[in-house]
């Protein structure tokens, strides 16, 4: 895509944590080609082993939006991972599958990092609700490396954080 720079490997992350143990790398790692969710494949997303804090991102606007190419990233794949089939609306059930799934947003995560998914785009009320209600839920499942959900609209600036 024209104005967008291509990553470099991830052992190159790694290798520079390891020169450079006091400095902080901050990786922007998968994209999902605007859309709010993503099918990942089976080599994504591509995270430098030596990460310590993974940020997972779902847009919660994708609530009740129909699983399809304008709305998903790999349709194919996050119907695979979320049982959800083509034309069905994606409820917080599928986003929490993408999420937890052991093919999903986390299929690559190192076993030591911290999780803290962050839930984004909550812009109306509705989304709110619906984004407190998955927090909450997610905090339930116990994923060993989740201990606190953050959620909230990078747009609007405003964040709230549940442990």
């Amino acid at each position: 895509a024209v104005g967008k720079l291509s990553g470099i490997p991830a052992d190159w992350v790694d290798q520079l944590s390891r020169e450079f143990p006091d400095t902080i790398f901050l990786v922007e790692g998968d994209g999902s080609a605007g859309r709010s969710v993503k099918g990942h494949l089976s080599y994504e997303p591509v995270i430098p082993a030596c990460t310590s804090l993974l940020i997972p991102i779902v847009g919660l606007d994708i609530l009740g939006k129909a699983m399809n190419a304008e709305n998903v990233h790999r349709p194919e794949v996050f119907g695979e991972i979320t049982g959800v089939t083509p034309g069905d609306p994606i409820d917080t059930a599928a986003i929490i599958a993408i999420l937890l799934h052991a093919k999903g947003y986390l299929q690559q995560a190192p076993k030591a990092s911290t999780i803290i998914p962050f839930l984004n785009k909550m812009e109306t009320f509705p989304l709110w609700r619906a984004g407190f209600a998955l927090a909450q839920q997610l905090l339930t499942a116990k994923h060993p490396q989740i201990n606190s959900i953050l959620a909230g609209s990078v747009h609007h600036d405003c964040f709230v954080s549940f442990s």
